[in-house]
């Protein structure tokens, strides 16, 4: 409509009754900028495909390493928030998946290895039994030192290439952490270089 504040999203919802989505997308907006002749088309479009039912949706099992920043900035309610953090992440892996822990401040410690002699890292099933131990080795991290988040991003890289990629299983990485790192620019680029074989996610504490 002429005059309409557009101070809010407009939303058009329809059902499609095609099997198959055809891409397309197209500007109707025009609006004269400050240029004469010119016409400003505004316009944006999200389509999303039909919804499957769980039965038809193919879920790869997910190798998962949580690096937990321990460092001392994370001291306190922070720490405390971290743990809560990744034992809710924990209990959302499936039979399928398994999990090791990564812990860093300027040292880097790996608590599913105590007690072993292994020069592979442990990785733990995502069982009942397996996420009861993660729980309980998590209690017993407690933060102190500095923060070098490129020497744990590079192990757990590592730890992968050491294990070798199962295949069907997919690799990913989730860091926790309250984002006071520096020389974060060989990070970025060792996350890119790997991108393609290794997804990361991030949680903000």
């Amino acid at each position: 409509r002429e005059c309409e504040l557009l101070n809010r999203d407009f939303v058009l919802r329809w059902k499609n009754s095609a099997n198959q989505l055809v891409r397309s997308l197209g500007f109707i907006s025009k609006e004269a900028s400050e240029i004469e002749g010119e016409t400003i088309h505004y316009g944006m479009l999200s389509i999303k495909p039909p919804a499957k039912k769980a039965s038809q949706l193919a879920v790869r099992p997910r190798d998962v390493i949580f690096v937990l920043d321990r460092s001392g900035s994370m001291d306190g309610i922070k720490m405390a928030s971290a743990a809560r953090a990744l034992t809710l992440l924990l209990n959302t892996l499936g039979p399928k998946d398994t999990f090791a822990i990564c812990a860093f401040d300027d040292q880097i410690e790996w608590p599913c290895d105590r007690g072993l002699q292994s020069q592979l890292h442990t990785f733990l099933k995502a069982t009942p039994a397996g996420i009861d131990r993660g729980a309980r080795l998590l209690r017993q991290i407690e933060a102190r030192g500095g923060t070098e988040i490129g020497a744990a991003m590079d192990g757990a890289y590592a730890a992968f290439r050491h294990r070798g990629q199962s295949l069907g299983r997919q690799s990913v990485i989730v860091l926790i952490t309250d984002g006071q790192v520096g020389e974060v620019g060989h990070t970025f680029k060792t996350v890119q270089s790997n991108a393609a074989r290794v997804r990361v996610f991030t949680v903000g504490i």
